[in-house]
């Protein structure tokens, strides 16, 4: 029966795409009132169509599907079912679009079809998961327990680069040119060494379309684990996945410092379906509120899948990562998670090159001879790690000011100052073990040059430490003119 209701729907269809187009042939709009002429009611005669005779019937089809081999472009007969046997009933069959009008099949996402069992359920999410389970208070009675996240620990380590234009085609625009300029840029490979990078897209068909766009080096990632991806990294390339795919949801892929937004138009049929059969019902207040829930649930999606990158427990927690987004597709993502990120504002072409400089420099690289050990779980080869979040901000930061100066000096003035606070924390060190003591500046000099890591340290170099130090009362100091010298200590309380 359900198979029979396909056939008609794709028969309406097959006859559009062949008959004759103009004043008397078949137009759009008669398609569109011969689907919506379609009954897709499942009525067999002296059959009770319960929920429990539905998810046999669903079972039985994804067992088949499973067990056929040439069912492997992402497709799901077991879906279609779902959508047919729990539909939307105000609106089953809806036209979608404002200019590419798509024709979907609307199953009721207010229906929970498929119950987990057990005595205790933890969900981790947004407003999906608030939703989840208010709707399994049917099936597990008892008291629920909420837990909100108020802030983002890793915020502090992103850098937002926040491409912008005077309209949305603007930004666009602007930023398909900045990521061909990075992919290009990438692929010649300064040193060897090329920067993984993921790519966020909405759909299957719009990874599909940035493939084409780019091909070399770009490889698609759809339903593989975490270690197909990171064998994909060991490329260098960058990599599309879409929203509502595994890795947009479920792994931590901490290992790509860089994260493009290419979409973010994410199909929501039901919520759109929803909000015109309300509007034809003349319920203006209900459309209001699933236009809400929708935005929400979009906001939802980025901020997910935009956060793959982030740090986690026990990775590196220091290193700095990048998101390129556009401005408008940049309020997607939920203040609470942005509110402690670095945003500069690339504004024209002319700044590319200085802005994917200043991204090469900060992050992982990895050379073209890397591999990744499946059973070590490690990387061999060149890997070339990446800066922390602060030097990375400092780069931005002065990025703002000089954006089309030469960063060399820039590079260098971190890592100096790298040195200067090792240095800071070794002297500190020494002195709390001999509290009191007085050393002079000659004795500190040796003492320090002692340290393999300080050998080729300059004099002037510790003396200005010195003097920084003694100047914020990290240290005391005294010049004694008997001796001409000057000493420093550290008083103890």
């Amino acid at each position: 029966e359900v198979i029979g209701k396909i056939k008609s729907i794709n028969a309406v269809l097959d006859h559009f795409a062949t008959s004759e187009r103009g004043k008397d042939g078949f137009t759009i709009e008669d398609l569109q009132k011969a689907i919506e002429l379609i009954n897709i009611d499942i009525d067999i005669p002296d059959i009770t169509l319960t929920d429990e005779l539905k998810s046999k019937t669903i079972k039985k089809v994804e067992d088949y599907e499973h067990d056929i081999p040439q069912i492997d472009d992402g497709s799901s007969v077991g879906n279609i079912f779902e959508a047919m046997l729990y539909r939307f009933e105000e609106k089953p069959l809806c036209w979608i679009g404002k200019i590419n009008k798509k024709l979907y099949l609307v199953g009721d996402e207010r229906k929970l079809i498929k119950v987990p069992s057990g005595k205790q359920i933890i969900t981790v999410g947004f407003t999906l998961a608030e939703m989840f389970i208010d709707d399994m208070k049917e099936y597990l009675p008892g008291d629920s327990i909420k837990y909100d996240v108020t802030n983002f620990k890793y915020g502090k380590n992103f850098v937002v680069v926040r491409v912008t234009g005077e309209t949305k085609s603007d930004q666009k625009r602007l930023m398909y040119k900045f990521i061909r300029h990075c992919h290009r840029k990438n692929n010649e490979g300064m040193a060897g060494h090329l920067v993984p990078s993921l790519v966020l897209t909405s759909s299957e068909v719009k990874q599909r379309k940035f493939i084409d766009r780019f091909r070399h080096n770009v490889h698609a990632i759809r339903e593989e684990n975490i270690d197909a991806i990171y064998r994909m990294y060991t490329t260098g390339g960058f990599m599309p996945f879409y929203a509502n795919s595994k890795i947009s949801r479920g792994i931590d892929a901490d290992r790509f410092d860089v994260m493009f937004v290419d979409s973010t138009d994410f199909a929501q049929p039901y919520y759109d379906a929803a909000i015109i059969a309300a509007n034809e019902q003349g319920e203006g207040e209900k459309a209001l509120e699933l236009v809400k829930i929708k935005q929400t649930l979009l906001m939802d999606e980025v901020t997910n899948s935009v956060l793959r990158i982030s740090n986690v427990q026990g990775g590196d927690t220091d290193q700095a990562k990048f998101i390129i987004v556009t401005a408008d597709d940049y309020d997607l993502i939920q203040p609470k998670v942005t509110e402690d990120m670095f945003v500069f504002d690339l504004t024209a072409a002319e700044y590319f090159d200085a802005v994917w400089t200043s991204i090469y420099q900060c992050v992982k690289k990895v050379g073209r001879e890397c591999k990744f050990d499946r059973d070590q779980l490690v990387f061999t080869g060149v890997f070339e790690p990446g800066l922390g979040w602060e030097d990375a901000k400092g780069v931005f930061d002065q990025l703002s000011i000089r954006p089309k100066e030469s960063l060399t000096s820039i590079r260098e003035a971190h890592r100096q100052k790298n040195l200067n606070e090792k240095l800071r924390s070794d002297i500190k060190s020494w002195l709390e073990s001999e509290p009191n003591k007085r050393f002079s500046t000659e004795a500190i000099k040796k003492r320090i040059k002692r340290s393999q890591k300080h050998k080729d340290i300059s004099d002037w170099a510790i003396e200005r430490v010195l003097r920084d130090m003694a100047g914020e009362s990290v240290i005391r100091s005294l010049y004694d003119h008997t001796k001409n010298k000057k000493f420093y200590w550290l008083q103890r309380p």
